[in-house]
């Protein structure tokens, strides 16, 4: 049986391994320029440094083991007092132009199990079924009033008023 061509080899998880500690310790030091050149990041992705930096006091890498194309080593991040880091954190890494990359998509999606670019696309379509039924009651509601005999409803009959309570006859001593 031949190797997968597309496989990370030995040198390549090493690489990547050393991409994902090169990420953690920009990330930790504050050096997000350090960190972008990193990261792998699709239209429509961003990151919060800023709260990544101040929540990470510090880190621990597992071993990189292949997974297809994409290598995967678990990051146990320390959050910094009073802060709160996930216990541990798949970091997807991939190849972009030759270098190794984080690829923070792919690793929120290891951590969750969701792929939330998926989950956000169920959630509109769902609004959006939602909607249009809403709106074909109303269209409903409205052609019925105009099949109608061309008048508005007949208002509603207003609830009689209270009657005042009558005064309870005094009751004198005789």
């Amino acid at each position: 049986m031949k190797p997968d061509a597309s496989a990370p080899t030995p040198a390549d998880l090493s690489a990547a391994r050393a991409a994902a500690d090169g990420f953690l310790h920009a990330v930790m030091t504050g050096d997000e320029a350090a960190a972008r050149v990193l990261l792998m990041t699709r239209d429509g992705e961003s990151l919060d440094f800023k709260t990544m930096h101040e929540s990470t006091a510090g880190y621990e890498l597992g071993p990189a083991k292949a997974d297809g194309a994409q290598v995967v080593i678990i990051a146990i991040v320390r959050a910094a007092p009073g802060k709160e880091a996930p216990p541990a954190l798949p970091l997807v890494l991939a190849r972009e132009n030759e270098a190794w990359k984080v690829d923070m998509g792919a690793s929120i999606t290891k951590m969750l199990g969701v792929n939330l670019e998926d989950l956000v696309k169920q959630m509109a379509q769902g609004l959006g079924d939602v909607m249009v039924t809403g709106m074909q009651a109303v269209a409903e509601g409205l052609s019925s009033l105009s099949k109608g005999d061309g008048q508005a409803p007949a208002e509603a009959p207003r609830p009689k008023a209270k009657e005042k309570p009558k005064a309870a006859k005094k009751r004198g001593k005789k």
